[in-house]
Protein backbone atom coordinates (compact mmCIF):
# COMPACT_ATOMS: atom_id res chain seq x y z
CA UNK A 1 0.00 0.00 0.00
CA UNK A 2 2.66 2.26 0.66
CA UNK A 3 4.74 1.92 -2.29
CA UNK A 4 1.36 2.62 -4.26
CA UNK A 5 1.05 5.91 -2.65
CA UNK A 6 4.94 6.66 -3.40
CA UNK A 7 3.92 5.62 -6.96
CA UNK A 8 0.98 8.18 -6.86
CA UNK A 9 2.66 10.82 -5.52
CA UNK A 10 5.88 10.54 -7.71
CA UNK A 11 3.22 10.46 -11.07
CA UNK A 12 1.19 13.36 -9.41
CA UNK A 13 4.48 15.51 -9.36
CA UNK A 14 5.12 14.65 -13.18
CA UNK A 15 1.85 15.17 -13.92
CA UNK A 16 1.85 18.82 -12.16
CA UNK A 17 5.34 19.39 -13.76
CA UNK A 18 3.80 18.84 -17.19
CA UNK A 19 0.85 20.68 -17.12
CA UNK A 20 2.80 23.90 -15.45
CA UNK A 21 5.16 23.57 -18.95
CA UNK A 22 2.29 23.29 -21.52
CA UNK A 23 0.00 25.86 -19.31
CA UNK A 24 2.38 28.31 -17.34
CA UNK A 25 0.71 29.95 -14.95
CA UNK A 26 -0.21 33.65 -15.56
CA UNK A 27 -0.77 37.16 -13.40
CA UNK A 28 -4.38 37.16 -12.12
CA UNK A 29 -4.78 40.74 -13.07
CA UNK A 30 -2.24 41.21 -15.92
CA UNK A 31 -2.16 38.23 -17.87
CA UNK A 32 1.80 38.09 -17.77
CA UNK A 33 3.45 35.07 -17.44
CA UNK A 34 4.56 33.84 -14.05
CA UNK A 35 7.09 31.81 -12.40
CA UNK A 36 5.75 28.47 -10.85
CA UNK A 37 4.04 29.26 -7.46
CA UNK A 38 2.78 32.84 -8.23
CA UNK A 39 -0.44 34.03 -9.19
CA UNK A 40 0.76 37.95 -9.05
CA UNK A 41 3.50 39.60 -10.70
CA UNK A 42 5.35 41.69 -8.94
CA UNK A 43 3.76 45.49 -9.85
CA UNK A 44 0.21 44.11 -9.28
CA UNK A 45 1.29 42.07 -6.37
CA UNK A 46 1.34 46.45 -5.06
CA UNK A 47 -1.89 47.28 -5.85
CA UNK A 48 -3.41 44.47 -3.06
CA UNK A 49 -3.92 46.49 -0.20
CA UNK A 50 -4.11 44.62 3.08
CA UNK A 51 -6.15 45.75 5.68
CA UNK A 52 -3.82 47.36 8.30
CA UNK A 53 -2.89 50.04 10.59
CA UNK A 54 -5.59 50.64 13.51
CA UNK A 55 -8.46 48.47 13.30
CA UNK A 56 -11.54 47.41 15.53
CA UNK A 57 -11.03 44.33 17.59
CA UNK A 58 -14.50 42.87 16.95
CA UNK A 59 -15.28 43.93 13.24
CA UNK A 60 -11.88 45.44 11.69
CA UNK A 61 -13.17 48.62 10.91
CA UNK A 62 -10.57 51.09 10.16
CA UNK A 63 -10.92 53.45 13.33
CA UNK A 64 -8.64 56.53 11.92
CA UNK A 65 -7.72 57.98 15.51
CA UNK A 66 -11.49 56.75 16.94
CA UNK A 67 -11.71 56.31 20.87
CA UNK A 68 -14.74 53.47 19.64
CA UNK A 69 -15.83 51.83 16.48
CA UNK A 70 -19.00 53.26 14.84
CA UNK A 71 -19.89 49.77 13.50
CA UNK A 72 -19.54 48.46 16.95
CA UNK A 73 -20.72 50.93 19.76
CA UNK A 74 -24.74 50.69 19.58
CA UNK A 75 -25.22 46.53 19.03
CA UNK A 76 -24.36 43.41 20.46
CA UNK A 77 -22.19 41.22 18.50
CA UNK A 78 -22.68 37.41 18.25
CA UNK A 79 -19.22 37.19 16.11
CA UNK A 80 -16.13 37.03 18.56
CA UNK A 81 -14.03 38.54 15.65
CA UNK A 82 -14.41 39.18 12.18
CA UNK A 83 -10.78 38.82 10.36
CA UNK A 84 -10.85 40.09 6.52
CA UNK A 85 -7.93 39.99 4.70
CA UNK A 86 -7.64 42.91 2.18
CA UNK A 87 -9.35 45.64 1.53
CA UNK A 88 -12.64 46.34 -1.16
CA UNK A 89 -10.39 48.13 -3.18
CA UNK A 90 -9.12 48.23 -6.60
CA UNK A 91 -7.46 45.15 -7.95
CA UNK A 92 -9.10 42.93 -5.14
CA UNK A 93 -12.98 44.49 -5.69
CA UNK A 94 -12.38 44.02 -9.85
CA UNK A 95 -11.21 40.38 -8.44
CA UNK A 96 -14.29 39.62 -6.52
CA UNK A 97 -16.40 41.48 -9.48
CA UNK A 98 -14.67 39.08 -12.04
CA UNK A 99 -15.54 35.73 -9.61
CA UNK A 100 -19.25 36.75 -7.81
CA UNK A 101 -20.87 38.00 -10.84
CA UNK A 102 -18.74 37.43 -14.18
CA UNK A 103 -18.75 33.71 -12.87
CA UNK A 104 -15.23 33.77 -13.19
CA UNK A 105 -14.28 30.43 -10.75
CA UNK A 106 -11.14 29.94 -12.49
CA UNK A 107 -10.25 32.83 -9.74
CA UNK A 108 -11.56 30.26 -6.74
CA UNK A 109 -7.42 29.26 -5.55
CA UNK A 110 -6.69 32.75 -6.44
CA UNK A 111 -9.00 34.48 -3.45
CA UNK A 112 -8.49 31.22 -1.71
CA UNK A 113 -5.07 32.10 -1.13
CA UNK A 114 -6.21 35.99 -0.73
CA UNK A 115 -8.48 34.91 2.25
CA UNK A 116 -5.45 32.72 3.72
CA UNK A 117 -3.31 35.84 4.74
CA UNK A 118 -6.33 36.27 7.36
CA UNK A 119 -5.76 33.42 8.98
CA UNK A 120 -2.24 34.30 10.02
CA UNK A 121 -4.00 37.53 12.40
CA UNK A 122 -3.12 36.99 15.91
CA UNK A 123 -7.41 37.15 16.82
CA UNK A 124 -7.01 33.62 14.75
CA UNK A 125 -3.78 32.56 16.43
CA UNK A 126 -3.97 28.89 18.46
CA UNK A 127 -7.42 28.32 17.42
CA UNK A 128 -8.71 24.79 17.08
CA UNK A 129 -11.80 24.77 14.46
CA UNK A 130 -14.27 22.56 14.63
CA UNK A 131 -15.44 23.25 10.62
CA UNK A 132 -15.66 26.14 8.01
CA UNK A 133 -19.41 27.24 7.68
CA UNK A 134 -19.39 29.42 3.88
CA UNK A 135 -22.66 32.25 4.12
CA UNK A 136 -25.59 30.58 2.25
CA UNK A 137 -27.32 31.23 -0.47
CA UNK A 138 -31.23 31.42 -0.64
CA UNK A 139 -32.37 28.61 -3.06
CA UNK A 140 -33.37 31.03 -5.88
CA UNK A 141 -29.72 33.02 -5.69
CA UNK A 142 -28.38 30.36 -5.89
CA UNK A 143 -30.27 29.11 -8.91
CA UNK A 144 -29.57 32.29 -10.43
CA UNK A 145 -26.16 32.43 -10.18
CA UNK A 146 -25.27 28.27 -10.41
CA UNK A 147 -22.31 28.59 -7.72
CA UNK A 148 -22.21 29.89 -3.80
CA UNK A 149 -19.33 31.36 -3.78
CA UNK A 150 -18.64 31.11 -0.32
CA UNK A 151 -18.55 28.06 -0.30
CA UNK A 152 -16.21 27.81 -3.34
CA UNK A 153 -13.65 29.89 -1.24
CA UNK A 154 -14.47 27.68 2.38
CA UNK A 155 -13.15 24.13 -0.04
CA UNK A 156 -9.87 26.33 -0.25
CA UNK A 157 -9.74 26.62 3.52
CA UNK A 158 -10.59 23.05 4.58
CA UNK A 159 -7.36 21.16 3.41
CA UNK A 160 -5.22 23.46 4.49
CA UNK A 161 -6.45 23.79 8.21
CA UNK A 162 -7.46 20.31 8.48
CA UNK A 163 -11.01 20.65 8.61
CA UNK A 164 -14.23 19.98 6.83
CA UNK A 165 -16.93 22.39 5.31
CA UNK A 166 -20.13 22.43 7.50
CA UNK A 167 -23.23 22.92 5.63
CA UNK A 168 -25.43 23.97 9.09
CA UNK A 169 -26.81 27.19 7.64
CA UNK A 170 -30.22 27.74 5.63
CA UNK A 171 -31.25 30.62 4.28
CA UNK A 172 -34.62 30.94 5.23
CA UNK A 173 -35.91 33.63 2.35
CA UNK A 174 -34.59 36.02 0.19
CA UNK A 175 -32.92 39.44 1.13
CA UNK A 176 -33.03 42.46 -0.83
CA UNK A 177 -28.76 42.41 -1.52
CA UNK A 178 -26.77 44.51 1.11
CA UNK A 179 -24.67 46.56 -1.23
CA UNK A 180 -25.95 49.82 -1.64
CA UNK A 181 -27.70 49.60 1.97
CA UNK A 182 -27.46 52.06 4.85
CA UNK A 183 -25.90 50.29 7.70
CA UNK A 184 -29.06 50.33 9.45
CA UNK A 185 -31.29 48.66 6.66
CA UNK A 186 -28.32 46.00 6.49
CA UNK A 187 -29.52 44.70 10.03
CA UNK A 188 -32.82 45.15 9.70
CA UNK A 189 -32.80 43.36 6.31
CA UNK A 190 -31.28 40.04 8.09
CA UNK A 191 -33.53 39.24 10.47
CA UNK A 192 -34.88 35.50 10.68
CA UNK A 193 -33.03 35.10 7.83
CA UNK A 194 -30.86 31.86 8.68
CA UNK A 195 -31.50 28.94 10.61
CA UNK A 196 -29.72 25.76 11.61
CA UNK A 197 -30.41 22.96 9.67
CA UNK A 198 -31.54 19.87 11.35
CA UNK A 199 -30.07 16.44 11.45
CA UNK A 200 -26.68 18.54 12.97
CA UNK A 201 -25.23 18.30 16.26
CA UNK A 202 -23.91 20.43 18.46
CA UNK A 203 -20.23 21.56 17.41
CA UNK A 204 -16.90 23.61 18.94
CA UNK A 205 -15.54 26.35 17.75
CA UNK A 206 -16.49 27.28 13.81
CA UNK A 207 -15.17 29.48 11.25
CA UNK A 208 -17.47 31.19 8.77
CA UNK A 209 -16.39 32.38 5.36
CA UNK A 210 -17.81 35.00 2.97
CA UNK A 211 -16.28 37.28 -0.02
CA UNK A 212 -16.68 40.53 1.29
CA UNK A 213 -17.96 42.60 4.77
CA UNK A 214 -19.19 45.48 5.15
CA UNK A 215 -20.85 46.42 8.08
CA UNK A 216 -20.23 42.13 9.24
CA UNK A 217 -24.23 42.32 9.28
CA UNK A 218 -24.91 39.25 7.21
CA UNK A 219 -21.61 37.03 9.24
CA UNK A 220 -23.08 38.17 12.37
CA UNK A 221 -26.23 37.10 11.89
CA UNK A 222 -24.99 33.81 10.74
CA UNK A 223 -22.87 33.72 14.07
CA UNK A 224 -26.23 34.58 16.50
CA UNK A 225 -27.85 31.30 14.80
CA UNK A 226 -24.41 29.17 15.20
CA UNK A 227 -24.29 30.34 18.74
CA UNK A 228 -28.34 29.29 19.62
CA UNK A 229 -27.39 25.94 17.90
CA UNK A 230 -24.44 25.59 20.62
CA UNK A 231 -21.56 26.99 18.88
CA UNK A 232 -18.99 28.31 21.86
CA UNK A 233 -17.52 31.03 19.91
CA UNK A 234 -18.12 31.82 16.13
CA UNK A 235 -15.01 33.75 14.07
CA UNK A 236 -15.26 34.97 10.78
CA UNK A 237 -12.50 35.20 7.76
CA UNK A 238 -13.21 36.91 4.11
CA UNK A 239 -11.29 38.05 1.46
CA UNK A 240 -12.54 41.94 2.10
CA UNK A 241 -13.64 44.50 3.87
CA UNK A 242 -15.71 47.43 2.33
Amino acid sequence: MREKVRTGEFIGKWVSAIVSLLYPPHCALCGSRLGAGEMFCSPCRGLLFPVRGEICPVCSRQLEGALACSNCGDRRWHLTALVPAYRHDGAVRDLLHRFKYGADRSLTPVLGELMFTALQDPRLSGISFDGIVPVPLHARRLRERGFNQAALLAGTLAPRLGVPVLDLLRRTRPTVPQAGLERDRRLANLKGAFEFRKGFAKTGSLLLVDDVATTGATLDACAEVLIGAGAPRVFAVTVARG
